[in-house]
């Protein structure tokens, strides 16, 4: 969405000694993304009837219809769906594309009986990792959904606003012109009932913008016109999923009129308020009840003295109720639910606390994760025929986080605040039970933006280095999920995940995660092979347009062409950003754990391990945490006790989890090579027994003090070896052995120096003699396609032409540009390298891909010179 316009993309990090590199596999999985059926649902835009008008003239036409000023009418459907039509699909609360109008049925509210998160899933939220107290009455009934009348109007706009129209209320849910239409006629019905004029003063239309929200009280209704006209106020302009660019000009001087508008009544003040939004306060229940067994039990929360008594607030964790509002806070006042949350946040952006952030709500059903967190839950299901959570929803909540982030001096980042599906099971079998909500419709990207903190990154993946999921939440995005209402398949959506596989290819299957054993499926309730929007990898390797990370305990292989889908180097944790995060390694295969108990409590390892070679970003910027517990009953507050034992959080896979200090060590992230690329001959810089060591350190003091980086390739002698790109400290780096090897051998390729002596690329026959400088030529072989690096000076290998040299010049250099995606050079015609801006790129040569493999062609004034004879890909261009 609008943050992610303008990003750099990732892309796998080459450099020189990469970029000559002829690769089958390269070609193969190009081939096999376009035909493979997973690649399809994965990538590919969904067709859809084209309208004759653009949204933004749909907007119009409906204003002009239905006399209603067309500002007004704009910043409605921006505050309700901002102008999405979601493909006709409804929200988690009922409302349908762009004008939000509802259409909610007895159906849409089904959930299972009892407390659906504790009795039937077998795990107590209190997070002890035990089973849930059973009540003398049995099984509490689940009232998350109680009380709700679904006859209510409020719920049936769909249908109010198509008989205005007089269309099919069916139209009015998959059509956006219908929508707008619909959603026109009923703020001039609402203008009328109010007996007001349809007047193109957009401040005469307050109260009908109020009663459009179909708020469940004054609050609910004000606070949604007061963000109308704060849009209209400031003015706002997007580019939809679907490519639909629309605007509101600011009007900076608005002052509505809101007579006629509801009058919110006087509500208790909430503990922990929100600075600029009305709180509503409704306690829930704090009070013991009688056991199956004749015992006692509490319910719902444990009274603490946070921060103050130990218990530091650290993350902020985000839920849905998996039901309504009301029917959730039915649910919270039972103490017998065992469950509650902090805060509450309606569809129509409504706040109510349940809990005062100093006590400890039992959210997360993990006792480490609720001791140190604040809970927030969101009016909605995480998945069921929903499929989007209303701006007012997220604009209300990004307001509550950022007020908690600064009372707690939490960061905004994706490390502090997390959704319940990232938050460890305390067993096994809490893993297995755990929520995964808000589930794969929250879309984080415009969530980010809303707490100011966007995603960001450079466009260099490296292994070794770390990337950060960063899928469009667009219809570049649109996997196929299963498990919606019934147990079908989901209708394609956009989404914030990206599937994981075993494998650099569809084929290979999903990603079997080894304590879930679903052995990968596509239901949205199968985390085990889902990497989601935000969370920050180690990458283990890069195959094509395919990146492996290290993810709970094994590679997992995401799809990831051009880098369009993770940022490298976010250097999320870092101050200051820009790679460098702390991660976690061993050297042996150590225990996992889902909590951080002191040595007292004795907490059991989960069924996962960190095996040895391995490598996870250490959360908190790799600071510990010092294990804890809190020790509470209905009678009395919180005492927590610690011990000695420390742990690192780490981002181990879907979840957090947690690792002892002692059985790992600290590295710092890799990050790309600086300054610019000098090759050598190929000679060899090492030859030496492994001697059971697992790196062996090579001192390189022939390239020079400044030298950043080292291309070598690794191997034991056996095979060609693979192609290593190594950071150099203080004239030296550090060599991995083989796997199994008893010998290491090491030959010098290139290196990356910062002195200014780097060679840059000059293609030939671009009209510049070759100059003194000259430190290697790239010559291709025109029978085969495939390319080399000579050094200077040595014989041309027999059959080969030149393609261009590297030169220390830097007026006649050319460094590589890559492509943004994947883009296709058709056969036989002229093509333009150019900007959005149509502006011609000052490239001096095209690198393309042409049945497999890698060709360099010619060009000038921005056009190639020569065009390919088959349908080409483009891969970059070189250009100063």
């Amino acid at each position: 969405m609008s943050g992610r316009h303008g990003r750099r993309r990732s892309r796998a990090w080459l450099g020189a000694a990469g970029l000559i590199a002829v690769s089958a596999v390269v070609a193969g999985a190009a081939a096999e993304a376009a035909t493979h059926p997973e690649a399809r649902d994965e990538r590919a835009p969904v067709r859809k009837a084209v309208s004759p008008l653009t949204r933004q003239q749909q907007f119009a036409a409906a204003a002009r219809e239905f006399g209603v000023p067309v500002q007004v009418l704009l910043a409605v459907g921006y505050q309700e769906s901002l102008w999405e039509t979601h493909d006709g699909l409804p929200s988690t609360t009922g409302n349908w594309n762009v004008m939000g109008l509802t259409d909610v049925r007895a159906a849409d509210l089904e959930t299972p009986t009892g407390n659906a998160f504790a009795q039937a899933e077998g795990v107590d939220a209190r997070g002890d990792g035990g089973g849930v107290t059973t009540t003398a009455q049995g099984s509490t009934p689940d009232a998350r959904t109680a009380g709700v009348d679904t006859t209510a109007p409020a719920l049936h706009t769909v249908e109010a606003a198509a008989a205005l129209i007089g269309q099919p209320a069916a139209r009015l849910r998959t059509e956006a012109v219908q929508s707008i239409r619909g959603g026109a006629a009923l703020l001039a019905s609402y203008q009328r009932k109010f007996g007001r004029s349809r007047s193109a003063d957009p401040a005469a239309w307050y109260a009908a913008v109020a009663a459009y929200a179909q708020a469940g009280d004054a609050t609910g209704a004000r606070l949604f016109a007061d963000r109308v006209y704060q849009v209209l106020r400031t003015g706002v302009s997007r580019t939809t999923a679907d490519g639909q660019q629309l605007g509101i000009t600011a009007d900076p001087d608005l002052a509505p009129d809101t007579s006629g508008a509801p009058t919110p009544s006087g509500t208790a003040p909430c503990p922990d308020p929100v600075p600029g939004l009305t709180c509503r306060y409704v306690p829930i229940a704090h009070r013991a009840f009688r056991t199956a067994s004749g015992g006692t039990d509490y319910g719902n929360y444990d009274v603490a003295d946070r921060p103050a008594d130990g218990n530091t607030v650290d993350t902020i964790v985000l839920h849905d109720t998996e039901g309504t509002r009301d029917g959730a806070l039915a649910w919270f006042r039972d103490p017998e639910a065992q469950a509650s949350a902090h805060y509450l946040i309606g569809r129509d952006g409504t706040l109510t606390q349940l809990v005062p952030v100093q006590d400890i709500a039992w959210h997360a059903a993990n006792r480490t994760v609720n001791s140190h967190s604040v809970g927030i839950e969101h009016e909605g299901w995480a998945l069921r025929t929903g499929a989007w959570y209303t701006p007012s929803e997220y604009q209300t909540s990004a307001a509550l986080v950022r007020t908690l982030a600064a009372r707690f001096h939490l960061p905004l980042d994706r490390q502090h605040v997390i959704g319940h599906d990232e938050v460890p099971g305390v067993t096994d079998a809490g893993t297995r039970a755990q929520h995964w909500d808000p589930g794969p419709y929250w879309d984080w990207s415009y969530y980010l933006g809303l707490l100011g903190s966007p995603l960001s990154g450079d466009d260099q993946a490296v292994v070794g280095g770390t990337v950060t999921i960063a899928p469009p939440y667009t219809d570049a995005n649109r996997p196929q999920l299963s498990g919606c209402s019934g147990g079908r398949s989901c209708t394609a959506h956009p989404a914030n995940f990206v599937y994981l596989y075993r494998g650099p290819s569809f084929r290979s299957g999903l990603l079997n995660d080894t304590v879930l054993q679903n052995h990968g499926s596509r239901r949205g309730s199968d985390w085990g092979d889902k990497a989601v929007y935000g969370e920050t990898f180690v990458v283990a390797q890069i195959e094509g347009d395919w990146t492996a990370i290290w993810y709970g305990g094994q590679k997992a292989w995401f799809h990831n062409p051009g880098g369009r889908f993770a940022y490298a180097n976010a250097g999320v944790g870092v101050p200051g950003g820009g790679g460098g995060e702390v991660l976690v390694t061993a050297t042996a295969t150590v225990p996992v754990y889902g909590v951080a108990f002191p040595e007292g409590r004795r907490p059991a390892p989960l069924g996962y391990t960190l095996g040895p070679g391995q490598a996870y970003v250490a959360l908190n910027g790799g600071m510990p945490v010092t294990g804890d517990y809190a020790s509470c009953s209905a009678t009395a507050a919180c005492s927590r006790s610690t011990g000695a034992q420390q742990y690192y959080v780490i981002s181990y896979n879907h979840r957090l989890a947690y690792v002892r200090t002692q059985d790992v060590q600290q590295v710092t992230a890799l990050t790309p090579p600086s300054g610019s690329y000098l090759p050598l001959d190929g000679s060899r810089a090492l030859d030496t027994p492994v001697r059971g060591r697992r790196s062996v350190r090579l001192a390189l003091p022939q390239l020079g003090a400044q030298a950043s980086a080292v291309a070598l390739r690794v191997g034991d002698g056996s095979s060609a070896g693979t192609l290593l790109v190594l950071p150099v400290h203080g004239g030296a780096t550090t060599v991995p052995a083989p796997a199994g090897a008893k010998r290491v051998r090491a030959d010098l390729v290139g290196y990356w120096t910062t002195d200014g002596t780097g060679a840059r690329f000059v293609v030939a026959g671009a009209g510049v003699a070759a100059p003194d400088g000259v430190t290697a030529v790239l010559v291709r072989w025109a029978r085969t396609g495939e390319s080399a690096l000579v050094a200077a000076g040595a014989p041309l290998p027999e059959g080969a032409t030149v393609t261009g040299w590297f030169t220390t010049d830097p007026a006649l250099g050319a460094s590589l540009h890559l492509a943004s995606g994947r883009v296709t050079l058709p056969a036989g015609r002229t093509v333009t390298l150019a900007g959005a801006n149509g502006v011609p790129y000052a490239a001096t040569a095209a690198l393309v891909e042409v049945s497999g493999a890698q060709r360099l062609l010619p060009v000038r004034q921005g056009t190639v010179a020569t065009p390919p004879t088959a349908p080409s890909t483009l891969i970059g261009w070189f250009a100063p």
